[in-house]
């Protein structure tokens, strides 16, 4: 485990593709996999996310959490 997936992902067949090459002989078939394999290959885009709300959802109570989160932070912004 050596980073976080955030944000949104672009599902394009290529990914698809790096996630059958990436799962053959048992290897890391997983969207990060998928993702690592495009990178080697130069043929992934990452953009920034600095500055921005973010908000790892896993489970009923990271949900829960997110939307306390929200909820705060729009009472603030008024």
């Amino acid at each position: 485990y050596n980073g976080f997936d955030t944000g949104i992902f672009l599902c394009t067949p290529g990914l698809f593709s790096a996630l059958e090459r990436a799962g053959r002989d048992g290897g890391d078939a997983s969207l990060s996999g998928g993702v690592r394999l495009l990178a080697r290959e130069g043929r992934a885009r990452v953009f920034p996310v600095t500055g921005h709300f973010w908000i790892d959802i896993d489970d009923p109570v990271a949900f829960e959490q997110a939307e306390r989160a929200l909820s705060a932070d729009s009472r603030r912004s008024r």
